[in-house]
């Protein structure tokens, strides 16, 4: 187990709209460092995050939520906000104690206007940003135009660190553009 310090800890928050899928990474994440034993959903209610009751009626995000694991000798702590406007405040909260900001976009939707809304706040409250492109296993995504859109809309500074191998249903894996030879 990591001791947690400083010089190894890593704050972040998942931000974006709604129903764009932070709170599934955020489950899936706790699952594949070994946290839980087994990733949570937020569909059937069982995500390890949504706890309240009337999150996992409604199946979305009400207030912030922490998690934190283990990942190559890092303790990241993880903050899961909410995306729907009426929440922003949440949101806005959690920037103020985290290092980057993980800005969701879905891959089938684009880009939200609540999501530019928060991507404003990540970039008031001075934290470094990570734009992850949730849902690229849906069927009918423009994975360049979205790349396109991502630039126009925050910066030609956006360029794409892992591509998915394909998108829809033949998705199955991300390849780094950092490297030829790694399967990310």
């Amino acid at each position: 187990m990591v001791t947690a310090q400083y010089d190894n800890m890593r704050n972040v928050a998942f931000i974006g709209h709604g129903a764009v899928g932070k709170t599934t990474l955020a489950d899936v994440l706790l699952f594949k460092s070994g946290v839980t034993n087994r990733p949570g959903s937020v569909d059937d209610g069982t995500s390890h995050l949504d706890t309240d009751e009337d999150e996992k009626e409604h199946h979305f995000s009400i207030t912030s939520h922490l998690a934190h694991f283990e990942h190559s000798g890092h303790w990241i702590n993880v903050i899961d906000t909410p995306g729907y406007p009426d929440f922003i405040g949440q949101t806005i909260g959690a920037l103020r104690g985290v290092d980057t900001a993980i800005v969701v976009i879905a891959a089938d939707s684009g880009i939200a206007v609540n999501t530019r809304k928060v991507f404003e706040q990540a970039n008031k409250a001075g934290v470094g940003k990570m734009i992850v492109l949730s849902k690229v296993d849906h069927e009918n995504i423009h994975f360049e135009n979205l790349i396109e859109d991502v630039q126009a809309s925050f910066g030609k500074a956006c360029i794409p660190f892992n591509v998915p191998n394909d998108c829809g249903k033949n998705f199955s894996s991300v390849i780094s553009t950092l490297r030829d030879d790694e399967t990310a």
